[in-house]
């Protein structure tokens, strides 16, 4: 097998796609398919476009019962497993506070959070019968802290389908290792110490597996 490498910009992040397989058309197709995919759910889940799909149907809803088409809520029901298994951690109603923060000074910005803040976290929100449920009109959300991680994940449901031999994909440190490199081993990400990034503090195994950094 050969490797192919692509490089693209999405969610203004750098994308890197390597795929290990014996015809070059396939690995053409398949990239240009995760891409088109990568860019599809950048643009339907936006929280800063108006015309975006998220803002559209949901967070410009006129009911707080909304009509969601399979993959939101197929996204939407990870998210509630995420939400749910940190306590509340993981909350996509963040999207509610966003706007407190162009507020021109902290006594606006904290007055703002302390009015939006009952209208948000896992309560506000809950999904039944095909839909997306809100307690209150005021509620927001913003998909911006999972769609990378999920089209990280549909990326490599791509690389399956094409039938690619392995596959790593890097959507600026959220990271998926498809199968095993030509040589039999995993893919092996470096973990870089934020003290000094010239410096590994860890290399982890991948093998159809996710990974993700944030931050420092």
């Amino acid at each position: 097998m050969e490797l192919f490498e692509f490089e693209f910009t999405s969610m203004t992040t750098p994308c890197k796609v390597k795929l290990y397989t014996e015809d070059k058309n396939v690995a053409d197709k398949c990239f240009l398919e995760i891409k088109n995919n990568t860019l599809l759910l950048e643009k339907k889940y936006n929280f800063y476009d108006k015309k975006s799909y998220l803002n559209r149907v949901v967070n410009n809803r006129k009911k707080n019962k909304v009509i969601i088409d399979n993959q939101t809520f197929e996204v939407l029901k990870q998210i509630r497993n995420l939400s749910e298994n940190t306590n509340g951690a993981f909350d996509i109603t963040v999207g509610t506070l966003k706007e407190c923060y162009q507020r021109d000074s902290l006594s606006k910005v904290n007055a703002c959070l302390d009015e939006k803040r009952p209208y948000t976290g896992l309560n506000s929100w809950f999904l039944k019968d095909k839909k997306l449920h809100f307690k209150d009109s005021r509620t927001l959300i913003d998909f911006g802290g999972v769609i990378k991680e999920y089209a990280v994940d549909e990326a490599s449901q791509i690389a399956k389908k094409y039938d690619i031999g392995a596959a790593l994909i890097n959507y600026g440190g959220d990271i998926y290792g498809y199968g095993l490199k030509p040589d039999g081993n995993m893919f092996s990400i470096a973990i870089k110490n934020p003290n000094n990034p010239k410096e590994n503090i860890a290399i982890i195994p991948l093998q159809n597996q996710a990974l993700t950094t944030s931050a420092n």
